[in-house]
């Protein structure tokens, strides 16, 4: 079988593209073909369009003591959807948002707000309504020129966010579908990834909800991850491959150990290098104050963002703050920020104590992740100029 996103199997769908010679080879042989490694330039995960139950429907920063449903220890509530319908109870538009209005941008069909399901906003793309969408399995591996998204490889880094975006595009080189639009992944994307990790159909369980496993490869070696998170360590290598290997002993005569892997899914079928390795840009911009896109110095690759359409990132309105409930005012439903957001005992921060900073007039663009030196885990946030950075890199999406 391909897949199984069920609360035991944790099967998510993963698919690869192969290199142009060898492409026909395969599409023309009997399913349960080994492909060999030599072959893959890129590995990708589905994302299926789903919804979710809204505890925190105000973005406010408080504790989840508060709420009926407390999401972070018991995991986020997911319902898959069929299609491209939505069968949620709630909208959002968010062009009009300033730094006050809050309560007036989402239409509700109910009269409270303790019963309210959102179709993730990931799954609409422009105009269009998505069944899902396809993450890097890894962080961006390979060249400028040729990018690879592979486990075991030094990432991609110190690029500025504007050539990162054009090195994204170069997968769409490889593929001759052309309804597949590859770019760095949207911040709202990476909401869309945080929630199902955070639930029964990720790393939670009857139990509890577990951390992600750290990659702590300072070197940004992906699919890496620590021996215990509890007491982490970093180190140039990691200290487990992608598939829960010891890095320091003979690879092939150790035994997999599940608990090592660091994915959305501890297992192999998940996503890697949420958490660790490389920080990680994600496309989404605080408008500067004429509602332009806010270059800053991610650099002029778009040609004062004439080249950018607004599908490839989201906006945010401009403000001043960064840490406070005026700088969560502008956020949205859904990306894993405003609804994770804490007061931990007079500091703020999000669900896993991690830091939570926000873009602002300073700095207008969103990091996620953290790096080896300061991993952030898959809710922590940061804010940069987009500027080129040794210990930044970039994730590629398939919408």
């Amino acid at each position: 079988k391909w897949y199984n996103y069920s609360s035991k199997e944790k099967m998510w769908a993963n698919a690869i593209i192969v290199t142009e010679n060898t492409k026909n080879n395969y599409l023309n042989s009997r399913a349960g073909t080994l492909i060999n490694d030599n072959d893959i330039i890129a590995f990708f995960v589905w994302i299926p369009r789903y919804k979710y139950h809204i505890w925190n429907y105000n973005r406010t920063i408080t504790d989840e003591t508060n709420y009926e449903y407390d999401a972070y220890k018991n995991g986020i509530e997911i319902k898959f959807e069929t299609g491209e319908i939505s069968t949620s109870n709630i909208s959002c538009n968010y062009n009009s948002i300033t730094t006050i209005e809050k309560n007036d941008i989402c239409v509700t069909t109910e009269n409270k707000t303790d019963d309210l399901w959102y179709t993730h906003p990931a799954f609409t793309y422009s105009s269009k309504e998505l069944t899902g969408f396809w993450v890097g399995k890894f962080e961006t591996t390979g060249t400028n020129e040729q990018p690879t998204i592979l486990p075991n490889q030094i990432a991609i880094r110190n690029v500025n966010l504007s050539t990162a975006f054009s090195i994204s595009k170069k997968i769409n080189d490889y593929n001759t579908n052309s309804n597949i639009d590859a770019h760095i992944i949207k911040n709202i994307e990476w909401g869309a990834i945080s929630y199902l990790t955070h639930s029964i159909y990720g790393l939670c369980n009857e139990e509890k909800c577990n951390e992600i496993n750290i990659n702590n490869s300072t070197l940004g070696i992906t699919g890496r991850s620590t021996d215990n998170i509890t007491n982490y360590k970093k180190t140039d290598t990691g200290n487990y491959t992608y598939e829960g290997i010891e890095v320091e002993n003979n690879l092939n005569n150790q035994e997999y150990n599940p608990d090592k892997i660091a994915s959305t899914t501890k297992n192999i079928y998940g996503i890697y290098d949420l958490s660790g390795g490389l920080s990680e840009y994600v496309m989404g911009n605080m408008e500067s104050l004429n509602k332009t896109l806010s270059i800053q110095k991610a650099d002029n690759n778009w040609n004062n963002a004439i080249n950018l359409g607004t599908k490839y990132y989201d906006k945010y309105a401009y403000g001043t703050t960064s840490n406070d409930q005026i700088a969560i005012n502008r956020t949205k439903l859904g990306d894993a920020i405003g609804e994770i957001t804490i007061n931990n005992n007079n500091t703020i921060t999000t669900w896993n104590n991690q830091k939570a900073i926000f873009i602002n007039n300073d700095k207008s663009w969103i990091i996620r992740s953290g790096n080896a030196d300061e991993p952030l885990g898959i809710f922590g946030y940061s804010n940069s100029d987009g500027e080129k950075d040794p210990n930044t890199g970039f994730r590629i999406s398939l919408s």
